[in-house]
């Protein structure tokens, strides 16, 4: 009696802490009673959510076992002896939502495994209080389709690409005759990229939402895991004997080069080999376009501080000799725009080698070979040219950075496992050894190999930030805008956005500079890329009587087109566009949000007024403003997963003259065709592939979505997996506009149409496409090595490790370091490593807690 006794206080202990836990699921909807006294809101909510997990018991969807309390998990080389992170759950994840009644589950262990009867278990170790707790496996409602979630934007060649790859398959005669393993596609538009399925899945998968989820989606390895946690993971190599009989593994493994398959064997979860299995018998995901990182070179910039450094009048630095024709080209191209170079960038100082300067320094192509190299070469022009941030020059005028890096946590990965020569055992973090999560604990761990190659390379971006050398991107401030406009020598950016690195040669460079005055006369900027801009005007009556809550003109533009509300406005102002996506002019249907800060703006203003200002531009997102000008700034919705911004007419003081400011408000500001980075002035070359000089193995970044399929039901899998074997190996004749490709699968097409990367071995075996833009050429020049089977030993292909929670550490760490920038920029003082991992884990939050 006593044992049963005791085994009932245990699990009602068990069920008390799931329903503490699972609070936060039910009190945001508890609220909603009402009440202002504290204590009953919380009393409700852990009610509520007791009474749910008790409901979920019953209804046999989770089963309570209480397990001998001497039996131990393994621990793995990776998981030490006591550390709290041994075990740890995947579902602790900062993506799930507060209605997730998973979140803040105590240290479970993360141990998912398929279970003979498809149920949950919650196993409890009474030393440990670890507990496994994973959501049984659920149908969804067979609607007769796939659904598959895009991201991408609906005027963008990607979605053009795409709608031309789905039409064909459901113009396939299998699927228009509907037969058995056939189903036709419809695309279901997400906005918000690739983050809101992270959002949706951490909401729909736990309610067990069955008539809204997807069959197929683009996106990272962090979503499968995020789908195994819910046991909502598809094996496209098949799980019946009809799917198996599809060949999609087969398939992928004789189109793809290995490296590039190489991620579905990195997710936490799925490498287990108990019972003789194979991990590499299972397909989780398919390579769907792949980019890399380059090296851009500001040739006017560059051609400047090469020309000053090597024709002082003192101490002189030198050109390599083997290097000339290299420095030569840089020289030639970047004349042109000289003057408006010196502007920006001001005279040169003679510092000598010793003491980091230029005078006496060897300009030569090593130092865009290494890390070390580019870091180092960036700190000298920094100090070589101190007038470029000078106090007091107009900020159209101000050069504050020299390189610039728009992920720095992909160069901080891609260095970490340079150090250890490409060996993914002894990197920064990894799989544990049973599988089931990445270790991140040992890299925040004092005195851990792992934290001290973390370290290594904090202090290398830390001098450069301290020496305000580098900028690293925050939000939507891209160093590309910076470096177009000749205030950065060198870039470190996404080989998928070429076109962003310059201007065209009638594109108008558009920006808006705040101004903040005070009474003592002293003034704040900031400049903002304003492509995204648009002039808000009152309607007519009119059009507003039809629909209309404003129109908005684009600043750069003639035309103007109309905002519209409601199934109203949706007849009257029907959107209408042209092919060329540049050139699209179309109305635009407004969410509740806009329309209500629109209609603020507008009441009472005549029509045809100008009332404000519109803009997508996410640089001015508040948070990134400052405290000046935040307050200016007007949320108002969402347009295409675009953050739209608001700013009242009343702030816009007409163009920007540094000269003759006398009040607070925005500016306009054009600049002059000396002023901006041409194509034929930007140098693309290829990342580093190595940290420093010595080390052994070259690391290739390898970025991009991959296919991933979610489980919804025994006809609907099926067809999935058939249309990824289709997707991946029928060659077809296309017209995609007025574009005609002969002879390609639909992967191919979809590649050659958007410019991006296919890593098949077919592809990489030939030579470099002549019609690939420069950043291509640079990403398929760098697959090419590390998948050439001459070359290939001498490479490693970098992803991410991942489980659940792998694009939130990401994150946090590009924050952290953007918090860091921040600092400095202020005239604080540098951070500590401590410290920096400090503020690390309070952004990292409870998740990663040990």
């Amino acid at each position: 009696m006593k044992k049963e006794r005791n085994k009932e206080i245990k699990r009602k202990i068990l069920l008390s802490s799931l329903a503490f836990s699972a609070m936060c699921a039910s009190i945001y909807s508890t609220i909603s009673c009402n009440s202002t006294n504290e204590n009953e809101i919380y009393d409700k909510a852990y009610q509520r959510a007791y009474q749910n997990i008790l409901n979920s018991i019953k209804n046999g969807e989770i089963t309570v076992n209480l397990i001998d309390k001497n039996k131990t998990k393994t621990d793995g080389p990776n998981t030490k002896k006591g550390d709290p992170d041994k075990n740890k759950t995947e579902t602790d994840d900062p993506n799930t939502k507060k209605n997730d009644p998973d979140k803040n589950k105590l240290n479970g262990s993360g141990n998912v495994e398929e279970e003979k009867n498809n149920k949950n278990s919650i196993d409890t170790d009474t030393e440990s209080k670890n507990i496994n707790y994973t959501y049984s496996r659920f149908d969804q409602i067979n609607d007769e389709k796939i659904k598959f979630a895009s991201t991408f934007g609906s005027t963008s060649v990607l979605k053009t690409a795409l709608d031309a790859v789905i039409e064909a398959w459901n113009n396939k005669q299998e699927v228009k005759d509907k037969k058995d393993g056939y189903l036709p596609i419809e695309i279901t538009q997400l906005n918000g990229g690739y983050q809101e399925l992270e959002s949706q899945l951490n909401t729909k998968l736990p309610a067990k939402s069955k008539d809204d989820l997807y069959n197929l989606t683009l996106n990272y390895p962090n979503v499968v895991a995020t789908l195994l946690k819910y046991n909502m993971h598809l094996d496209l190599a098949g799980e019946t004997e009809a799917q198996k009989a599809v060949g999609v593994l087969e398939k992928a493994k004789e189109i793809f080069s290995d490296q590039f398959l190489a991620s579905n064997y990195q997710i936490a979860g799925l490498q287990s080999t108990e019972n003789g299995r194979d991990p590499k018998s299972s397909l989780w995901l398919i390579p769907f376009n792949k980019y890399s990182q380059a090296i851009t070179v500001n040739m006017p910039v560059f051609a400047y501080i090469i020309k000053q450094a090597t024709e002082h009048n003192g101490i002189k630095a030198t050109i390599k000799t083997s290097d000339q024709e290299f420095f030569n080209k840089i020289k030639t191209q970047g004349t042109a725009d000289e003057v408006s170079v010196e502007e920006i960038w001001g005279e040169y100082k003679a510092v000598n080698k010793e003491n980091g300067g230029l005078a006496g320094f060897e300009f030569s192509k090593e130092s865009f070979e290494s890390y070390d190299g580019l870091f180092d070469l960036a700190s000298r022009i920094k100090k070589a040219f101190p007038d470029a941030d000078k106090a007091g020059k107009p900020i159209n005028k101000k050069a504050d950075y020299v390189l610039g890096i728009d992920t720095i946590s992909n160069v901080l990965y891609k260095n970490a496992l340079s150090d250890v020569d490409g060996d993914y055992s002894k990197f920064i973090f990894g799989l544990t050894d049973d599988k089931t999560s990445v270790n991140y604990n040992d890299v925040r761990k004092k005195g851990t190999e792992q934290n001290k190659i973390f370290e290594k390379n904090f202090n290398k971006i830390a001098k450069l930030l301290n020496e305000q050398a580098l900028f690293i991107r925050t939000s939507a401030d891209y160093s590309s805008s910076m470096l177009k406009a000749h205030k950065l020598a060198f870039a470190i950016n996404s080989t998928a956005g070429y076109v962003h690195n310059f201007y065209r040669n009638n594109d108008k460079s558009y920006s808006w500079i705040f101004t903040s005055i005070d009474e003592k006369g002293k003034i704040i900027e900031k400049i903002v890329d304003a492509k995204y801009a648009y002039e808000l005007i009152a309607p007519t009556a009119e059009d507003k009587n039809k629909g209309a809550i404003a129109y908005i003109k684009p600043v750069n533009r003639e035309w103007k087109y109309t905002l519209f509300f409601g199934s109203e406005g949706k007849n009257n102002f029907k959107p209408e566009g042209k092919e060329n996506s540049y050139d699209y002019k179309y109305n635009e249907e407004a969410d509740e949000k806009t329309k209500l800060e629109v209609e603020k703006l507008t009441q009472g203003k005549s029509a045809n007024t100008v009332v404000g200002y519109y803009s997508t531009d996410g640089g001015l997102k508040p948070d990134q403003m400052g405290q000046k000008f935040k307050s200016w700034i007007i949320p108002a919705g969402q347009q295409r997963g675009y953050d739209i911004y608001l700013i009242d007419a009343k702030w816009f003081k007409g163009d920007y003259d540094p000269n003759s400011l006398t009040e607070s408000g925005f500016r306009e500001y054009q600049a002059n065709n000396t002023e901006k980075l041409q194509e034929n002035e930007l140098l693309s070359l290829k990342d580093a592939f190595i940290s420093e000089k010595d080390d052994k193995q070259n690391i290739v970044l390898s970025q991009g979505p991959s296919l991933i399929p979610i489980h919804a039901n025994e006809k609907e899998d099926l067809a999935t997996i058939n249309f990824v074997k289709w997707y991946i190996s029928e060659k077809l004749d296309w017209q995609i506009g007025h574009k005609e490709y002969n002879q390609l699968t639909p992967l191919e097409v979809f590649a050659a149409h958007a410019s991006f990367i296919v890593p098949t071995k077919d592809v990489l075996l030939q030579e470099t496409p002549s019609w690939y833009n420069d950043f291509n050429k640079i990403a398929f020049e760098s697959f090419k090595l590390a998948s050439d089977p001459k070359t290939k030993a001498k490479y490693t292909i970098y992803e991410d490790p991942a489980d659940s929670r792998s694009q939130t550490f990401k994150r946090s760490i590009d924050e952290a370091f953007g918090a860091y920038m921040n600092k400095t920029a202020d005239g604080e003082a540098p951070e500590t490593f401590d410290e920096f991992i400090r503020v690390l884990n309070i952004t990292l939050g409870n998740s990663f807690k040990n």
